[in-house]
C-alpha cells in the first residue's frame, strides 16, 4: 500500500469532477495518449521522452514540476493505494484503489485532465482537511505522502 498526494490545480479540473468522472488524473493533454509507452520498461527512458514530448508540444516550455516525474507516478498507482486530492492547500478528499486501474487518455476535448487512471470508485470527502498535514503550498503534481499512513487507512475503515 502507498499513499499518495495529488495536486489538482483549480484553473483546469477539480476534486468534484475527478470524482464524477471516477478517474484520478494529471493534465498535460496535447501530449497525446501514452498507451504505447505502458507498461513502463525504463523509467529513465519514459522520463526522457514525456520530458521532449512536453517541450516539443508546448514549445520548450519547462516546468520545475517536472511533469516527466509526475506522468510516471500516476502510472505507478495500484490496488489497495490511497489517494489524498489536494485543490491547492485544501485536502478535498481521499480515494482508495478498491481494484486494479489501467491508464486511459480521455477526451482533450472535454478535459485538461485527460491522463488518467480507471476505475475508481471509492472515495471519502473531507471538511476542514479531514487533520491531514500538508506543505503549507500544497502538493506539486503526484508525489508519495510521508504521513502516519494508518491514519489515511482509518477514514475507509476504522478498524485499521
Amino acid at each position: 500500500m502507498t499513499v499518495w498526494l495529488l495536486a489538482i490545480d483549480r484553473e483546469y479540473s477539480s476534486y468534484e469532477e475527478l470524482k464524477y468522472r471516477k478517474v484520478l488524473g494529471q493534465g498535460w493533454s496535447a501530449i497525446g495518449d501514452l498507451s504505447p509507452l505502458l507498461p513502463v520498461k525504463n523509467e529513465q527512458k519514459f522520463r526522457e521522452i514525456i520530458t521532449n514530448f512536453v517541450s516539443y508540444v508546448y514549445n520548450d516550455w519547462t516546468d520545475n514540476r517536472d511533469p516527466s516525474r509526475i506522468i510516471l507516478n500516476l502510472t505507478k498507482f495500484s490496488k489497495g493505494d490511497y489517494v489524498i486530492c489536494c485543490e491547492g492547500e485544501s485536502v478535498r478528499g481521499i480515494a482508495k484503489l478498491t481494484e486494479s486501474v489501467e491508464y486511459h487518455y480521455d477526451n482533450p476535448k472535454l478535459y485538461e485532465y485527460s491522463q488518467v487512471v480507471y476505475p475508481v470508485t471509492s472515495w471519502v470527502d473531507l471538511n476542514n482537511n479531514g487533520n491531514i498535514k500538508i506543505k503549507s503550498m500544497g502538493p506539486v503534481g503526484i508525489q508519495k505522502y510521508g504521513g502516519d499512513l494508518e491514519y489515511i487507512a482509518s477514514f475507509f475503515d476504522p478498524q485499521a
